[in-house]
Parts: structure tokens; C-alpha cells; sequence
């Protein structure tokens, strides 16, 4: 019962997004209409030309429309959003689905319940109704029983195509095709008697596609005819076996992509997250040049390995605050995918709070946060509030929890000013504190989060590091953070892991980096007065000049700063000084440059 409650709930929180567009869900909704009688208006063209269509009448045509169009639709009404999921695989917003402790395929078919469908459904219903009543069938309780199943079960086989159609998108985005064939033109094959097509079509459809069974099959048994395929009339009754295999074949298929659950011996352990020896490799298509080449290369395409993660290992501790920089495609959004659970790891061994992520996806979603800096997981066309309420019911949270933790939400990161708007009306820094709050709502013991500051100006940046540490100081949240903003890990993080090419390059504090590759540093100078020349002093160099401003660089490893002021002070007159530290961004964008041998970079420290 509780997920269908929630399932109602998400339902409804997209059918109100959809109701903020009322003229063009109107729209929608009579053209949806509209081209199905535009559809059947083709039907009639036809009969009036030829008295009966391979010994099928218009009234018995009509009922196979009106059955094959009611089963169409209605899956359909459920299964919009698979018809459109290779936009979630293009666009990376798959992964929000996957950091959620429930279903994938329940949450992807809540995203979009295509209530326009409802005007193809009246359409057909309205057919069927009239087929009905022009033709002379022998009602009995048992026909009247078998065209209800006939119709879920059609629904059903409709519904498991929708559902295979989008497992191939992991493999091909243009799967979306292919299915069509299937769903679409399944449904204009099945509007119309069997017997117009050849033998070996007529089987396809009846043994391997099982179509025959949403309307053609249960319309003979209907009707009292023979079935040219020579099935008794039992077999005519087979359309929920039919739909059983389907959907049978659909649900393995879909959780042999997206992973299906184990069981496994939960624990809790002091080390939050343990990676060792961890790869991830991938496949990638390479294209021919020209147009000879692309032609060839779906014939024979041609493939290369990219190791995406190489040899990581790591382990991190309740409590800590750990910065990962990499350049773009280094790999650290990878390893956060097999942190979450959303790839699966070619070589190595990762656990989580004790179990392995894409073994228990679920389990390990119920105690994580994640917020993707550039892919929200609100609702878009719906005020703040109401998908941190929809977020309640997806992670279980009690309603007394939940108000206490939206309290505290509210004020740590000001949500009131903003809590009613719709999200596609926030600012970025209005939303990323949304996201924030929606990622901490259930008390998440591990928080990962990708570029959580991108695109963010000065005092939005300000106000979620000084929530995060906050959040990090009295809740104890472990924080695993991917940015391209050192100054996020320099007042955030006290320990670094800087990936490059999928390798660990360096695990350590990032006081330890500092020291280690730091060591030029600058004293800055101001003279009492202007000098000509640039200053002459024996264990730094000038390196910069603003009339009495002097910058000197010295190697802390042969001079101290205290050596270096006394020898400028005995040779120059001096009005102020500063002492600049290295600078961590030119530090690790250094390591990007020059490399790091992984071998020197090993962390000393063991938790």
C-alpha cells in the first residue's frame, strides 16, 4: 500500500506541474483526441470503398481498434516517460533516479503520467462501445470477463514493450526507434485483422511478439471464428499468459541493466568508505570519418577502452571533510558514481557503511546524500516546499522528524524567502540550497557532493560552506566534496585527494601538500622609499615591482622568512611587510602540469 500512496503522491505532484500550463495541456489533450478520430476516420475511408477487409466487416474491425487503442493508451498513460528515456541517459539525469532509496522503474514511470493520453482513451472507448452494439455477440459472463483481462493484459504487454524498449537505451540512445516499431506500429498492426498479413508475420506477432493477444486473438473468441493459425479455443484465452511472459522478460531485462538487489550482512563500521584497488573501464564507439565511414561503422563498428578510474584505493572516517580535485575527466565524478551505486566497478572492491554499492543501491541510498551541482533533483515546475514534502515520503522520514529537520534547514540556510516559489523560478544559489536541504533532509550519514558552488557568486558560495561546516561540526556528516574551487577545499576540507588520468595522485592533508610542494613562498616589501633597479638579496629574487612594492620569492627550504626580512631590513629602509603562503590552487594545478609519481604521494597516516 505505501508505494502506492507514494506513487499517487509523485503522480500528482506532476500532474500539478503539468497544470501550470493549462492552455497547452488543453491543447495536448483535444489534439490527442482529434488525431485519433482522424485516425479512425481513415478506417472509414477504407470500408467505403470495399464492403469487408479479408472477410472482417467495419463493425468487427472497429472492435479490434477500439480494444487495441484502449490497451495502447492506457499504457502509455503510464509508461510516457520510458517512451523519452534515452534523454536521461543523454543528459545524465538517470543518476539522480539511482541515489534515491527506491525503484528505478517506479521513479522513472512517475515522471511523466501522460494524462493527455485520456482523449485517445475516450476516442477508443467510444469505438469499442459502438462495435459493441452493431455487432450481434452472444454476451455471456465469461466473454464479458475474458474482454476485461484481454484489455489489462493488452496494457500489459504494451507496457513491458515501453519498459524493454527503454533497457536498450543503455546500450543505444536511438532505441526509442526500434521501439516504435513495436508500440506505435504495434498498435496500428493490431487495429486490424491478422489475416491481411503474410503466414510468417501472422506467427511473429502471435509467437515471438505476442500483439495478437491485445485484441486479435480474444476478438475471434469473440466473434466465434476460427483461428487461421489453427489455435484452439483455449489458446485464444492465453492473452494473460502472454502478458505474464512479457512482463516477465521486461522486468529481468530492466534489472539486468540497472541492477538487481542481493542481500547482503549490513555493519557498522568506523571507516565510512573503503576503496581498494578500484577500476572502471568503458567501451567507447569510435567513428569513421566521411560518409563511407560512418555507413561502415554500423556495420562494423570499431571500439577502444578508456580507463576511466585506474587503481584507486582509499578509505575515509566518520566524521571527515574530504576535498577530491581533479582537471575534467580525471575520473572523480566516476568514482563517485561507484561510491553511489550507479556504476558498477570493472576491478577493485568498495564498500560503503559496510555494504557494496550497486549490491545494495537501495540500502546504501537511504543513508547518503547527494547533490549534483549542475542536475537538480526538485521539481521543477513545483514550489520548494512541496518537493521537499514529496522527498519526505520518498526516504521514509517520519513526520515529526521531518519537521524538526526542516526547522533547522530553514534557518541554516534561510529558506523561508524562497520556500513557496517554483523551482524553475530560483536563483542558482536559491536552488543549490534547495538541493542542499533536500540532500540532508532524512540525516544522511555520508553527503557526496559534485561542484556543489558552480556558478555561484561570492555570498552564495559563502553561505553553503559556512552550512556545511556547520553540519559537519554538529552532526558529525562524513563529506566527500568534487570541485574545481580550491578555496572549497582550503576552508572546508582538511585532507585532499587529487585525482588525475583515473590515478590517485596524492592522499593527504592539505597542510601536508602545502609543505611538500610549497615551498616557494613571497615576502612582500614596502620600502620607505622608491628604489631604482630591482632589489639585490642573496637567498630570494625579485619577481614582481610596483614602485616601492617589491615581491620577493625565497625557497623556505634554504632561507626562513625571519633570515630574509633581517637581510632586507640591514640593506633597505622598509615601511611594511607581508609574508604570502603558496598559494593550493597553483600547488595542485602544478601537479596537473608537471605530474606526481602515485608511489611518492601514498598517505602516511592510516585512520
Amino acid at each position: 500500500m505505501e508505494p502506492t500512496l507514494l506513487y499517487a503522491r509523485l503522480v500528482g505532484a506532476q500532474l500539478r506541474g503539468q497544470m501550470q500550463y493549462k492552455v497547452s495541456f488543453l491543447l495536448a489533450l483535444l489534439g490527442s483526441f482529434l488525431g485519433c478520430v482522424t485516425e479512425f476516420g481513415a478506417v472509414l475511408v477504407l470500408f467505403s470503398r470495399i464492403p469487408l477487409l479479408a472477410g472482417w466487416s467495419l463493425a468487427e474491425v472497429a472492435l479490434l481498434y477500439g480494444m487495441s487503442g484502449i490497451c495502447f493508451a492506457v499504457a502509455e498513460l503510464f509508461a510516457a516517460a520510458l517512451d523519452n528515456f534515452q534523454v536521461h541517459i543523454v543528459q545524465g539525469t538517470f543518476d539522480r533516479v539511482l541515489v534515491r532509496p527506491r525503484g528505478a522503474l517506479f521513479q522513472v514511470i512517475s515522471e511523466d503520467f501522460a494524462l493527455r493520453r485520456v482523449g485517445r482513451i475516450g476516442q477508443a472507448v467510444l469505438v469499442m462501445l459502438l462495435a459493441v452494439r452493431l455487432l450481434s455477440i452472444d454476451w455471456t459472463l465469461e466473454k464479458g470477463v475474458l474482454l476485461a483481462v484481454a484489455l489489462v493484459s493488452g496494457a500489459v504487454i504494451y507496457f513491458a514493450i515501453f519498459v524493454l524498449g527503454a533497457t536498450f537505451c543503455f546500450w543505444t540512445v536511438q532505441a526509442k526507434e526500434a521501439t516504435h516499431v513495436f508500440t506505435y506500429g504495434g498498435d496500428g498492426l493490431a487495429s486490424y485483422p491478422l489475416d491481411i498479413y503474410r503466414g510468417s508475420v501472422r506467427r511473429f506477432f502471435t509467437f515471438v511478439v505476442p500483439l495478437a493477444f491485445v485484441s486479435y486473438e480474444p476478438a475471434l473468441y469473440l466473434l466465434g471464428r476460427q483461428d487461421p493459425l489453427g489455435l484452439p479455443d483455449s489458446g485464444r484465452l492465453f492473452s494473460p499468459v502472454a502478458a505474464l511472459i512479457v512482463a516477465t522478460l521486461a522486468r529481468y531485462g530492466w534489472q539486468l541493466v540497472v541492477g538487481a538487489p542481493h542481500s547482503a550482512h549490513e555493519c557498522e563500521p568506523h571507516v565510512l568508505i573503503h576503496v581498494e584497488r578500484l577500476e572502471k573501464t568503458f567501451r567507447v564507439a569510435e567513428q569513421r570519418s566521411g560518409l563511407f565511414g560512418a555507413m561502415r561503422s554500423l556495420v562494423y563498428p570499431r571500439y577502444r577502452l578508456v580507463r576511466a578510474v585506474r587503481d584507486v584505493s582509499f578509505a575515509i572516517g566518520r566524521g571527515e571533510m574530504v576535498g577530491c580535485v581533479g582537471p575534467n575527466g580525471a575520473g572523480k565524478s566516476t568514482t563517485i558514481k561507484m561510491l553511489t551505486g550507479i556504476l558498477v566497478p570493472s576491478a577493485g572492491h568498495v564498500e560503503v557503511l559496510g555494504m557494496v554499492p550497486h549490491q545494495r543501491r537501495k540500502k546504501v541510498a537511504q543513508r547518503i546524500g547527494v547533490v549534483f551541482g549542475q542536475r537538480t533533483q526538485l521539481w521543477w515546475d513545483l514550489p520548494l516546499i512541496d518537493s521537499l514534502e514529496l522527498l519526505r515520503y520518498v526516504y521514509r522520514v517520519p513526520a515529526a522528524r521531518f519537521l524538526h529537520n526542516m526547522g533547522r534547514l530553514r534557518d541554516l540556510l534561510d529558506l523561508d524567502s524562497f520556500l513557496r516559489m517554483p523551482v524553475r523560478q530560483l536563483s542558482l544559489g536559491q536552488r543549490m540550497r534547495g538541493d542542499l536541504a533536500a540532500a540532508l533532509l532524512h540525516d544522511p550519514e555520508i553527503v557526496y557532493l559534485d561542484e556543489p558552488t558552480i556558478g555561484l557568486d561570492v555570498v552564495a558560495k559563502h553561505r553553503v560552506r559556512d552550512f556545511l561546516r556547520e553540519m559537519n561540526r554538529i552532526h558529525g556528516v562524513t563529506v566527500l566534496l568534487t570541485t574545481h574551487d580550491m578555496a572549497d577545499v582550503e576552508q572546508l576540507c582538511s585532507r585532499l585527494l587529487i585525482i588525475d588520468h583515473g590515478t590517485l595522485l596524492y592522499d593527504g592533508t592539505v597542510d601536508g601538500i602545502r609543505d611538500r610542494l610549497g615551498t616557494e613562498r613571497t615576502l612582500v616589501v614596502d620600502l620607505a622609499e622608491d628604489v631604482s633597479g630591482p632589489l639585490f638579496v642573496g637567498c630570494a629574487r625579485e619577481v614582481r615591482a610596483d614602485g616601492p612594492r617589491r615581491w620577493l620569492q625565497f625557497n623556505r627550504l634554504e632561507a626562513t622568512a625571519a633570515e630574509l626580512i633581517a637581510e632586507v631590513a640591514a640593506s633597505y629602509p622598509l615601511h611594511d611587510l607581508t609574508i604570502e603562503e603558496p598559494d593550493i590552487e597553483t600547488i595542485v594545478r602544478r601537479i596537473y602540469e608537471e605530474g606526481l609519481s602515485p608511489l611518492e604521494a601514498k598517505r602516511e597516516a592510516t585512520l
